[in-house]
């Protein structure tokens, strides 16, 4: 809910968000309602724009606010999933190394680039190419 009465006006997205999270203190629901519903304004407003189908405002703001709150039903995990996946990486005792490798492809250049980093078991960088 705002709580100011006064009109505000914004330069860009970005302020609108800063200002309803710091000034409004709005909780992430509602800025996930607000950037959602700027999607769609914007997906409207170029299917409008290429002639093409498109909603009127109040059916749109009724279809984002049913897509958020389906999304959080479907997407809420319980404890139980949740405690099932979370595991930290752990120390090792051993006298061990473990290799980190990333790889980087560059279609337009037909180039790619291959990253290696190798840490003791303290987590200390022992080696590196790239």
């Amino acid at each position: 809910m705002i709580k100011s009465q006064h009109t505000v006006q914004f330069q860009n997205f970005k302020d609108l968000l800063w200002f309803l999270w710091d000034t409004q203190q709005c909780n992430d629901d509602a800025l996930s309602l607000a950037t959602s519903i700027a999607w769609a304004m914007w997906i409207r407003r170029n299917q409008k724009r290429n002639g093409k189908k498109f909603v009127t405002n109040p059916l749109l703001v009724q279809w984002v606010g049913q897509f958020s709150s389906d999304f959080r039903v479907v997407n809420v995990k319980s404890p139980l999933e949740f405690a099932k996946y979370s595991q930290a990486w752990k120390l090792h005792t051993d006298a061990v190394f473990k290799v980190n490798v990333d790889v980087a492809t560059f279609s337009s250049q037909r180039m790619c680039g291959v990253g290696v980093a190798i840490r003791d078991e303290k987590g200390l960088v022992v080696g590196a190419l790239s």
